[in-house]
């Protein structure tokens, strides 16, 4: 009885026991390697690309890589109606957004 629990146990164990089931059959296949050593490379050009962009200055730094998610910015609105500015609550934020160029044609819209 022992030997059949000492089996069991070595079965559960080992090299591949952070694999979901099923997961192992995918480990050798050609393309999953391919993917993650693109993946691995592309982790490191971004690691780079990040340390030499910490070397500039805030304003250099947005040039090269834009503006961090949650960064401020000013807008300037020209021909605003009126009621805007005296409706306006500051309390209360102002949601821009735009179109990438390739989107214009898109007939939905996704917000959250």
């Amino acid at each position: 009885d022992d030997g059949e629990g000492e089996e069991a146990a070595d079965v559960g164990g080992g090299a591949t026991s952070a694999l979901k089931p099923g997961q192992e059959l995918f480990e050798e296949d050609p393309f999953i390697i391919e993917v993650r050593k693109k993946q691995a490379e592309l982790r490191q050009r971004n690691k780079a690309f990040t340390q030499e962009a910490s070397k500039h200055d805030e304003a250099r730094r947005a040039a090269l890589q834009g503006f961090c998610p949650g960064t401020y910015v000013r807008v300037l609105l020209h021909r605003v109606p009126c009621e805007f500015v005296r409706y306006f609550n500051p309390r209360f934020p102002l949601l821009l957004g735009g179109l990438l160029p390739g989107e214009e044609r898109l007939g939905v819209a996704s917000a959250r």
